[in-house]
C-alpha cells in the first residue's frame, strides 16, 4: 500500500519506520495485538536524497488508535495535576518566605540605624 491510500482508507503514520521489512511486520503485530487495524505503506527515497535509493516501510494506523493515544496522555497529564499544584505551591510559599525574612532584615536595619 501507498501512502496516499492510507490515507484515503483513514489510516496516518504512527511514527514507525523502518529499512527492513521483517523489523516492521513485527512492531505491526504489537498494533494489531492490541486491537487496531494497521497497514505497513511502502515509501520510497526521495530521488532528490543522496546515496543509494530504495525502499523504507512505515506503519499507518486507524484513527483510534490516535485518539486511544491522546486519551491515555490527556489521563496522565491530569493525574500529575496535584503534584505539580502542590510544587508550584511549595515554590511560593518558599519565595514569600525569602520576601518576609528580607522585610524582617531591613526593619531590623531601620531600627538599629533610627536609634
Amino acid at each position: 500500500m501507498r501512502e496516499k491510500q492510507a490515507y484515503e482508507k483513514g489510516y496516518n503514520f504512527t511514527g514507525d519506520y523502518e529499512r527492513d521489512k521483517e523489523v516492521i511486520k513485527e512492531e505491526l503485530k504489537k498494533y494489531k495485538e492490541q486491537g487496531y487495524k494497521a497497514v505497513i505503506v511502502e515509501e520510497p527515497d526521495s530521488p532528490l536524497s543522496r546515496g543509494p535509493k530504495g525502499i523504507g516501510y512505515s506503519i499507518y494506523a486507524e484513527r483510534k488508535y490516535f485518539i486511544d493515544q491522546e486519551i491515555e496522555q490527556i489521563n496522565k497529564k491530569l493525574s500529575y495535576i496535584d503534584s505539580r499544584k502542590q510544587i508550584a505551591l511549595d515554590e511560593y510559599n518558599k519565595k514569600i518566605a525569602e520576601i518576609e525574612n528580607e522585610r524582617i532584615k531591613m526593619e531590623e536595619r531601620l531600627k538599629e540605624i533610627m536609634k
